[in-house]
């Protein structure tokens, strides 16, 4: 016999309420109701308005086929969330199963798109193995940023917007951005000397792009950071002043780096500038830098943390950021014996690192996916089947106790689950 739902037991069962099949339709919980609200509203039986209460908050339930959903696959508390979550604009339709499978599936098809497809079509279109247009290379890309962009336009607004109220919805900016400075310099790489602008011209929509996040991000965390520490705060209020400042000059560090890579990168392909390309390079070292110190403040911080599970989810941060680091430092050098040093390196194999940890990854994930989707479809039937066994119990106890005592029964202001027959 499978559990029950979570969050429902056998007395405070929605459909035990109103006395009807958990696989009822909309018609018979609509009839239950109305005769239910008839016998118990207050007008009429004052001493039931708890019931009375307590049967609306059913129907209410029960009569939406978003929260029936969500009632029979996570219970009263499912319900309680995806109300309080809808408060903060999180639409309710996350909370269906079907649509979170098609939203993981999303996810799963940028991933692909962006991880692994792109990267790949891009190294064969540098090496010669494909003689494909830039605007064709770009492809795969372009349609994961317009899919991004259509989440990002359904999704609710930020609360606190700071510096960006005037602006609608900043992730919209960020994206187009984004999106403008791969359409030009997709067109630079194919039209080449015949472009009417440089490739540094291309690189301003994501120049203001990283400009505008740390903007965005300086009005955030600034008011923390210098607004508080006026006062010289104590304890709890100074770390967090501190950790505001930290996360300041990083967004201040990490900005300047990929600004100065990218003036850097503009002045060596347009030939403004005599940059050696160990110049052009040097800001994506010091960010690699930037990033392994991280790492490391991440790793410093795990003995720091009060629970168990925090510390655990610290450990695989800072796993998953040490690795990261690696696999950039690898990456990075081969870029770097290539270009400053001539090196005959291939850039299939100069992405390899990173390609072959992606595709382990996504292995793992697709098959966690898989594994997951069947234990919580056993899940939900065994939940289904606990529904209807404790609704079936209740009944029973109701019609027991109907027959010993109706009195009693009809004075607890209970509803008789199955104290007549239906068949009449």
């Amino acid at each position: 016999m499978g559990s029950f739902t979570p969050g429902v037991s056998v007395s405070e069962s929605y459909y035990s309420l109103l006395s009807v099949e958990p696989h009822a339709t909309p018609d018979e919980i609509r009839k239950a109701y109305r005769k239910l609200a008839l016998r118990f509203h207050p007008d009429k039986n004052p001493d039931a308005g708890e019931t009375f209460q307590k049967i609306s908050t059913a129907y209410a339930t029960l009569s939406d086929p978003q929260r029936r959903q969500v009632y029979d696959r996570f219970g009263e508390q499912g319900v309680q969330i995806m109300e309080q979550a809808a408060a903060y604009g999180v639409p309710p339709w996350l909370l269906n199963p079907a649509a979170q499978s098609g939203l993981l599936c999303v996810l799963l098809v940028v991933v692909v798109g962006l991880v692994v497809v792109f990267p790949v079509i891009l190294t064969m279109r540098i090496d010669g193995g494909l003689a494909w247009p830039w605007p064709a290379v770009f492809t795969p890309l372009w349609l994961v940023d317009l899919l991004v962009l259509a989440l990002a336009a359904a999704s609710p607004r930020d609360r606190d917007a700071g510096c960006w109220r005037c602006v609608p919805n900043r992730r919209q900016v960020n994206l187009a951005l984004l999106l403008a400075f791969q359409l030009l310099l997709a067109y630079k790489l194919d039209a080449g000397e015949q472009a009417p602008f440089s490739y540094s011209e291309s690189f301003l929509p994501l120049e203001i792009s990283i400009f505008l996040g740390a903007v965005a991000e300086l009005c955030m965390h600034g008011r923390t950071a210098l607004g508080r520490g006026r006062g010289g705060g104590q304890g709890a209020e100074g770390a967090d002043r501190a950790a505001a400042q930290r996360r300041l000059v990083s967004v201040v560090a990490r900005s300047s780096l990929q600004l100065s890579f990218l003036g850097l990168l503009g002045c060596r392909v347009d030939d403004l500038l005599p940059v050696t390309w160990w110049t052009v390079l040097t800001p994506l070292w010091l960010l690699l830098l930037l990033y392994c110190l991280r790492a490391a403040a991440s790793c410093a911080s795990i003995k720091a943390a009060a629970q168990e599970e925090e510390r655990v989810a610290r450990r695989v941060l800072a796993g998953l950021s040490s690795a990261a680091s690696l696999i950039c430092f690898f990456c990075l050098l081969l870029l770097s014996l290539r270009l400053a040093e001539g090196v005959p390196l291939s850039a299939a194999l100069i992405l390899t690192p990173f390609l072959t940890v992606v595709g382990l990854l996504l292995c793992c994930t697709c098959t966690s996916c898989i594994c997951a989707g069947v234990l919580v479809s056993a899940d939900a039937d065994g939940a289904a089947d606990g529904l209807a066994a404790g609704d079936a119990y209740q009944r029973h106890c109701d019609e027991e106790s109907a027959q010993s005592d109706p009195s009693a029964a009809s004075a607890s202001g209970v509803p008789p689950a199955a104290a007549a027959p239906r068949g009449g």
